[in-house]
């Protein structure tokens, strides 16, 4: 005997009685302790941060996460899931700044840094237990108790490993990779910190914008006439900046005379353009001659913003640069040199002055006059500006554009492009080894690798490690006097060179550490920049196992490294994708994975992102009470292709609940049902079955599995989840619904027992094949069934699938779909019982004999007949296609009318039955009364009276006189009366 099963299942009840069982019986060690020989399959957890709520988006990647673990350990495969939680750097920072009520880094300073890196690593296990609840709540399972935390001192002594052998190596000219350099880096004026162009590219928005078209007066007349050369910005706040103006050398440039006699200088694709010279005023103006970008070079022009920036004799001149196109603006393009990369690289060509007009704080100097203190991206500092070109006849015209302007990745404010000392990985000279590395890679999409991340490792940029702020690795790099450099690879390292290590590597105590420097004696201290979080990040694989410091921890690396498996959303494509990628390279290691599901982000149902502002965030704590874990992991897997965005919306949640778990529940309920209600006990000594639907399920199962086999070998999990769905739909709608009669008394013993032995193989392996994907269902069904954890299984193997019969069950599920819409354009109902339909089939597909039957079943037709050509007969009803064409006799005979009644009839007692909650083993006694002589006819006919009782398990009697409590019954326009006894 089975469990008894409750059909009314609550799935976030039955989710919860299996993590009991899973805690209680500790089902996941045995899991690791039964593979801890296996061969490895290496499994990166991509750390999240515990310093705020998880969200359903979370969900979406530790699903992702968690499928392919399962997957492998039912293989045999030992996988080492440890966890990680990510707890430095700046996304910390700003959180605690705003507990704190600290605005910038001046009152950090003021609070003190010892007390405010506390402060953030508290912070960080603020939201620890929903994360562990929410992780274990879903399935997922990872090792909890032997997380890496990226702020132990072992995490940070491997970072600072990653960083000294940075050091070590040189490229091609033999400078060394790690360098200092005076760049023009993004800058976020709120955090105070220089950001890596990984980080940038994470936080690029669409913003509209006016440009400027400014006229720049030459100091010399041009062909005999004084003249403007026009430039063009869409940062206005950067012209007080500027020091030259540069021009492609062969490139075309119009000059032309307008109607107030002044005379410009533009780019002739610009003059040619009718709509832009209406816009700039310039319509009626007359071309004069067209000279090349050489002949500007050298001139000089009047500053537009005297005494901003101190002058050279270098300054206010034209320069030819390679980067000017005529794609954009005017083709001559305003140069400001510390607040653009080409600007910077032109400036040090050329000797131009290098001074800032603008501040760390992203204010202007207080030089600047009525500009002093003004904050550069505010519209009123525009204002200001603009209306100085007035003033001064500088300002041509304005016009609004749209472009991607990059934004701080965590605190959203407008990043400018700024001019500072920062450390840097030179990741160019790594570019070649980059690609091949990311050439091995497999990912899911396949066109994130040939698009988005070859792109990226094709135009790598160095990388800008260090960041001006306080809880993060510090950087191991000490300076003395002489500007000697040290770079600390450990803390044996710093021992041997005389520092002492503090309890905590974080600032302030780190920054008091001080050594003789080892080239001059002098001492040396240390560089005050912390390391770019994503350095942490990149750095897992060796961190967490504190290599290679930590006894045993360069086999631990060997014996996990690469990972088979990763998966994010798509914004760690130049996050935490490229920088594992770029660390491995620097080490000298192949890539650090194998396989990567690039998951696409998760919008609302509208396709609108998710944030509190908006409103639409959803708490997958309420989603798991309410539809359970499974659900929302089978949704997660099947909606869409893993990369593409998904809309995601409560009722599809619903859908999924209702159209596969609630009818995988219905059949396995009625297995157990009936398998009880007729003593049914697996027997190893059956003879297979001849059953037709036996073998088509037993031959669609082993379809089943090597379909999502095959898949899941690709990383393929929609073709494999999906299959799933429509095996369960299978299952149910047509093996299931045609076999029900089987478990009747008018079925033989024999087909009963090839049903309950079809039924319990189908169900056992079902349930090891959908364990990866919904894990709880699968356990419930297989512990029932078999006693055992469905995770402590091996994976199924397929076998033989017979292709012959699964095509023809195709054929045969077309042709009663075909003769359907025969009986409903004839609109006759289908327990009306009809007498034969006609086939004819144009495909090579032949129907023998042991399909005849499901077909008259199906279509509760009499007799089919299969012909070659079509059928004449004007009284029959036609439907089909080309493929498949169908007629049918829809005439009913006396002997039809009473079987349809019979069937209407056993239709209304299994009503009743289910409304009183009848159970399957449950009798009952039905008397009738009619006045009918047909129904009179047909009750007193044995055959059809013991259809009805051994259909209903009831015992039926005629009853002349029921008295006043009855059902009336409608037998297709024929009445019957009903009386029923319990």
């Amino acid at each position: 005997m089975f469990k008894s099963v409750d059909p009314k299942v609550s799935f976030p009840s039955l989710e919860e009685e299996i993590l009991k069982y899973w805690d209680t019986e500790k089902i996941f060690e045995k899991v690791q302790a039964k593979n801890k020989d296996g061969k490895p399959y290496v499994f990166f957890e991509g750390p999240p941060t515990a310093n705020a709520k998880p969200g359903i988006h979370h969900v979406e990647s530790r699903v992702f996460k968690d499928l392919f673990p399962r997957y492998k350990s039912m293989q045999g495969r030992f996988v080492d899931r440890k966890a990680g939680w990510d707890t430095q750097g700046l996304p910390v920072e700003l959180q605690v700044e705003k507990k704190l009520g600290l605005k910038n880094k001046k009152e950090i300073e003021a609070f003190g840094i010892a007390k405010f890196n506390a402060e953030c690593q508290k912070d960080v296990w603020t939201f620890m237990q929903d994360w562990e609840k929410l992780t274990k709540r879903i399935g997922f399972w990872l090792d909890l108790n032997h997380p890496y935390i990226t702020y132990t001192n072992e995490y940070i002594e491997s970072v600072w490993a990653v960083i000294k052998a940075a050091s070590e190596q040189t490229d091609g000219l033999g400078q060394p990779l790690l360098y200092q350099g005076y760049k023009v880096v993004p800058y976020c004026t709120r955090c105070g910190t220089a950001l890596s162009s990984h980080e940038v590219a994470q936080g690029y928005k669409l913003v509209n914008e006016n440009s400027v078209f400014i006229k720049f007066k030459l100091t010399e007349k041009l062909q005999g006439k004084a003249a403007f050369v026009i430039g063009w910005t869409t940062t206005p706040w950067t012209l007080p900046g500027n020091v030259a103006l540069a021009v492609g050398q062969d490139i075309d440039y119009a000059v032309i005379d307008v109607a107030n006699d002044e005379r410009y200088v533009i780019g002739t694709d610009v003059w040619g353009d009718v709509q832009k010279r209406a816009a700039m005023g310039i319509d009626g103006a007359k071309l004069v001659s067209t000279i090349k970008g050489k002949e500007l070079v050298g001139l000089s022009y009047q500053p537009l913003f005297s005494g901003a920036v101190k002058s050279n004799q270098n300054a206010f001149k034209i320069y030819s640069a390679d980067f000017v196109n005529t794609s954009e603006g005017t083709g001559i393009v305003h140069t400001a040199v510390m607040y653009g990369e080409d600007d910077y690289n032109l400036g040090v060509q050329e000797k131009l002055p290098t001074e800032h007009t603008v501040g760390e704080d992203g204010r202007f100097l207080s030089h600047l006059g009525e500009l002093s203190g003004m904050y550069v991206k505010s519209h009123d500092t525009e204002n200001i500006i603009l209306d100085h070109l007035k003033r001064n006849d500088n300002l041509m015209a304005e016009m609004p554009y749209s472009h991607d302007y990059p934004f701080c990745w965590r605190c959203d404010t407008a990043l400018l492009y700024y001019a500072r000392s920062s450390w840097f990985i030179r990741m160019s000279a790594l570019k070649d080894k980059l690609v091949k590395n990311g050439e091995t890679i497999n990912w899911e999409p396949k066109t994130i690798k040939t698009g988005r991340m070859l792109e990226w490792l094709e135009n790598i940029k160095d990388w800008a490690i260090s960041r001006e702020r306080y809880w993060g690795t510090p950087l191991p790099i000490w300076i003395c006097p002489e500007n000697h450099l040290t770079v600390i690879g450990s803390l044996k390292e710093l021992s041997d060179f005389g520092g002492k290590a503090p309890d905590d590597l974080h600032r302030p105590e780190i920054d008091s550490v001080k050594f003789a420097c080892p080239t001059c004696g002098q001492l040396a201290t240390r560089v005050l920049e912390v390391a770019d979080v994503w350095l942490d990040s990149g750095s897992m694989p060796f961190a967490q196992w504190g290599y290679p410091h930590l006894p045993g921890s360069q086999e631990l690396v060997k014996n996990h490294f690469p990972a088979d498996y990763i998966s994010e959303a798509i914004d760690q494509t130049r996050g935490w994708f490229y920088t594992l990628l770029a660390v491995s390279t620097l080490l000298g290691f192949e890539a650090p994975y194998k396989n990567v599901i690039c998951l696409g982000h998760l919008l609302d149902e509208h396709g609108k992102k998710m944030s509190k502002s908006k409103g639409n965030i959803v708490d997958p704590m309420l989603l798991l009470d309410k539809y359970g874990a499974d659900a929302i992991r089978l949704y997660f897997y099947s909606v869409n292709p893993p990369g593409e965005p998904k809309l995601f919306a409560e009722k599809d949640l619903q859908t999924v609940q209702r159209r596969t778990l609630m009818i995988l529940w219905n059949i396995y309920s009625y297995f157990v049902t009936y398998a009880n209600e007729s003593k049914w006990a697996k027997k190893n000594t059956t003879k297979p079955s001849d059953n037709v639907l036996d073998i088509w399920i037993k031959s669609r199962l082993n379809q089943l599995v090597l379909v999502v086999t095959k898949s899941l070998d690709k990383y393929d999990v929609l073709t494999a989840s999906r299959e799933i769905i429509d095996f369960v739909d299978d299952l149910s709608t047509w093996y299931l619904r045609r076999s029900r009669n089987r478990t009747n008394e008018l079925n033989s013993e024999t087909d009963k027992n090839h049903f309950f032995d079809t039924m319990f193989d189908v169900l056992v392996t079902l349930s090891k094949v959908i364990a990866p994907f919904t894990p709880f269902i699968a356990e419930k069904i297989h512990t029932d069934l078999i006693g055992e954890s469905v995770h402590l299984q091996q994976w199924p193997n397929s076998e033989t699938v017979d292709e012959k019969i699964i095509q023809s069950m195709k054929t045969v599920r077309q042709i009663v779909s075909v003769g359907l819409e025969a009986r409903m354009a004839a609109g006759v109902k289908v327990r009306q019982k009809l007498g034969k339909a006609y086939v004819q089939l144009k495909s090579d597909v032949l129907v023998d004999s042991d399909f005849t039957s499901l077909i008259t079943d199906e279509l509760n037709i009499d007799n089919i007949e299969f012909v070659t050509t079509a059928v004449s007969d004007k009284n029959l009803i036609q439907s089909g296609s080309n493929a498949i064409k169908l007629w049918l006799d829809a005439t009913i005979t006396l002997e039809l009318e009473k079987d349809g009644m019979i069937r209407e009839l056993v239709r209304s007692i299994q009503d009743w039955r289910k409304t009183n909650a009848l159970t399957v083993s449950d009798t009952i006694n039905v008397l009738w009364n009619s006045s009918d002589e047909i129904i009179q006819s047909m009750m007193s006919d044995h055959q059809y009276l013991d259809m009805v009782q051994k259909s209903t398990r009831s015992t039926v009697k005629h009853q002349p006189n029921l008295g006043d409590q009855f059902i009336q019954v409608d037998l297709n326009g024929r009445k019957i009366d009903l009386q029923f006894k319990k």
